[in-house]
């Protein structure tokens, strides 16, 4: 993971697609009313960011002034993520709430 006790962090910049909570709560609930899937089922939020600028992002809304930088040579959990690593291949299930909405809502 990143180290957080500078005042840099330094993260990957692949994409992500970062899911709410309560959207992975109700697609569980979903789910598990459906018939089995007999199969993956992925879940990713709406929209693709770079994870360090969902990192950023978040530290910004709880005012701390870390600067984050994305960098392609810092590992995430010790792995080289690839650019496209973290997002849903082939179909997924896309969650409604935004960064921007879960951000507005949620005091961090």
């Amino acid at each position: 993971g990143p180290d957080t006790q500078s005042s840099v962090v330094r993260l990957s910049p692949a994409l992500t697609q970062p899911v709410a909570a309560d959207d992975v709560a109700e697609t569980l609930a979903l789910l598990s009313l459906s018939p089995p899937a007999n199969d993956t089922v992925e879940l990713a939020g709406p929209d693709p960011y770079r994870l360090s600028e969902v990192v950023g992002r978040v530290l910004a809304a709880k005012h701390d002034e870390r600067l984050v930088i994305g960098d392609p040579d810092a590992s995430y959990f010790g792995v080289h993520l690839e650019e496209r690593t973290l997002i849903p291949v082939g179909q997924s299930i896309l969650a409604p709430t935004s960064l921007e909405a879960w951000l507005a809502r949620t005091s961090v």
